[in-house]
């Protein structure tokens, strides 16, 4: 076998990694055009949806929701204990990290596919950090799962009888991710070179 041949089956092999690489985005739930609002498809366009029940909390006239200077415009949090997710359209590959303020312990999943179906790819619980929600503190944390997430089940955060949110949810590619990517566009690129030899 060539070696151009046997570069190029090499190149086809590490493409299935490199087209399952991961999403990159931050939502920081800036976009509120109120309080109570569903945060649905505000952020389409960095591949991310909600479903209705995943609600923009904006402070306003009404009142203050959260105290954090830091916070920027808006967070969000889940309104009912119902189906509460975040869907991914290109996933997530193995954490996701955010900011989160609750009154109680809570748990979010990790799916293989929208809305919370496929495999349960891990679960995290968030400690309790905060025991006002007037006076809330924040904490970063990191979610780390096995495998490729499309969805997230938020609906621990509709903590009953308390307060749980959610801000600046970021996904990065790990960076193996784009090492495969670099290794896979090299190999092609080495054998076109080989050809035009």
């Amino acid at each position: 076998m060539k070696l151009s041949t046997a570069l190029s089956v090499l190149a086809l092999a590490a493409a299935p990694a490199v087209s399952s690489a991961s999403a990159a985005f931050v939502i920081d739930f800036n976009n509120a055009p109120g309080a109570n609002v569903s945060v649905l498809d505000a952020y389409a366009a960095q591949g991310v949806s909600f479903t209705d029940n995943v609600l923009f909390l904006k402070n306003d006239a009404a009142g203050t929701y959260f105290t954090d200077a830091n916070r920027g415009a808006g967070i969000a949090f889940v309104s009912t204990d119902a189906p509460a997710y975040m869907n991914v359209a290109d996933s997530v590959g193995e954490k996701l990290t955010f900011d989160y303020t609750t009154m109680v312990d809570v748990t979010i999943s990790a799916y293989s596919g929208l809305n919370g179906t496929g495999s349960l790819l891990g679960t995290y619980t968030l400690a309790a950090n905060t025991v006002d929600a007037a006076v809330d503190l924040w904490t970063t944390t990191t979610f780390n799962f096995v495998g490729q997430a499309k969805s997230f089940d938020l609906r621990g955060l509709a903590a009953a009888g308390s307060y749980a949110a959610i801000d600046n949810v970021t996904a990065v590619p790990e960076p193996t991710s784009l090492a495969l990517l670099g290794a896979a566009l090299g190999v092609v690129g080495f054998a076109a070179r080989r050809r035009q030899a």
